[in-house]
């Protein structure tokens, strides 16, 4: 028997992988599941944006702080030329990414336990 190939980071036709859709579904448990599993938190879609952009613009604060704790970069750029960092000074989350002493790009660095 074959095994069914699985490949968690796996794009649809705009370029959201799994992570994608579970933070634009506001679904945090899949968002921590899948990155315990491996999916990359900063895979961009065909617009360049990554899982964090998603997160910050839907003020889903709890969803970017579990991106930033598996190494999500604040400072990627849509094609649009947006960072998550951009975005969150526009709508006043910057304290978001005030938590690792001055280093804008990432915040805390250990993941956290299942939920």
């Amino acid at each position: 028997i074959a095994a069914r190939m699985t490949d968690i980071d796996r794009a649809n036709l705009l370029g959201e992988s799994p992570l994608h859709l579970a933070v634009r579904g506001s679904r945090s448990h899949y968002v921590n599941l899948l990155l315990l599993k491996g999916a990359s938190p900063n895979l961009q879609t065909v617009d360049g944006e990554t899982p964090l952009h998603y997160a910050v613009r839907a003020a889903d604060t709890y969803t970017a702080s579990i991106l930033l704790d598996f190494d999500a970069s604040a400072q990627l750029q849509s094609f649009s030329a947006t960072t998550p960092l951009d975005l969150a000074a526009r709508t006043g989350q910057l304290a978001l990414f005030a938590a690792d002493a001055g280093d804008a790009t990432t915040a805390r660095r250990s993941p956290r336990p299942p939920l």
